[in-house]
């Protein structure tokens, strides 16, 4: 059971870090895209990126959830069974990108496939760095975020 609560907790931070990664990002590369007005302009722009961005990233985290609480409960188990494997350092990260490649080959392909005709490999390069960035960091970061809960969640409560 405490595998199971761990993979929930893990999918819902994974799943917001990953909307805040790509809100802010996409209102970055939204605003390095248009000519530069007022201050005033420009906040609104950005707010306006922000909060677009955050909603289509908050339907594909809400789809992608629920597959992502079953990978990170293998993942846990595996780990349970192969203590040797470590969730730290260098190996952790690679661990964690390699979590993510569905996610991220997921919304490379939806970009990628836009019209479903032809493959648009120019709005795919622009798309990648985002993806990998978001979906990496909505693995990694709550991964080690957990890993500092750890005690605190399999700790029974009292009372």
């Amino acid at each position: 059971m405490q595998i199971l609560k761990r993979a929930l907790l893990w999918s819902v931070v994974g799943s917001l870090t990953a909307v805040v990664i790509w809100s802010a990002l996409g209102a970055i590369l939204w605003q390095l895209k248009l000519p530069h007005g007022s201050i005033p302009e420009v906040a609104s722009e950005i707010v306006f990126a922000f909060l677009s961005s955050a909603m289509w990233a908050l339907i594909v985290a809400a789809i992608a959830a629920p597959a992502y609480a079953i990978v990170f409960s293998a993942w846990q188990l595996l780990r349970g069974r192969l203590p040797h494997v470590s969730a730290t350092g260098l190996t952790g990260a690679v661990l964690s990108l390699l979590l993510a490649l569905p996610a991220i080959t997921a919304i490379v392909w939806s970009f990628g496939h836009n019209d479903g005709l032809s493959f648009d490999w120019p709005r795919v390069q622009q798309i990648v760095p985002l993806a990998i960035l978001s979906c990496w960091g909505g693995v990694w970061v709550p991964q080690r975020y957990l890993e500092q809960l750890k005690g605190v969640l399999e700790t029974p409560s009292k009372g």
